[in-house]
């Protein structure tokens, strides 16, 4: 034979050894006998299930919101109803809340009598 042969036979002696100790350490069924490798004791066997994994992360921090806008309105008053909840996304011009109108039409009907008296 020549040398490449010879280099071929032992490679697949070499697998064979190893694939048969492999076989001798893990016993005929697969599954470890307690004297393999690890070192362990006896081997546990499961079967696999389909299911949902749950998992809850807790963590601590500070938040920082992407942009502070000042909101103002264009007359006082006391707010009677807050129409937006923290956390809704707003844009110009929507309304957030409704404000008592109870001074603002007084100061109107005050007006309107002025002017029908001058």
């Amino acid at each position: 034979m020549k040398r490449r042969g010879w280099i071929l036979l032992g490679v697949i002696a070499a697998v064979a050894a190893g694939f048969g100790g492999l076989q001798l350490v893990r016993g005929a069924d697969g599954v470890g006998s307690g004297s393999g490798v690890d070192g362990g004791g006896a081997t546990e066997v499961a079967t696999a299930e389909r299911g949902t994994v749950r998992v809850t992360v807790d963590g601590s921090g500070s938040l920082a919101p992407l942009r502070e806008v000042p909101v103002s309105t264009k007359s006082g008053g006391r707010v009677t109803e807050v129409l937006v909840e923290e956390g809704d996304v707003v844009r110009a011009g929507d309304v957030l809340a409704r404000l008592d109108a109870t001074d603002a039409q007084s100061a109107l009907e005050q007006a309107q009598l002025q002017v029908r008296q001058a």
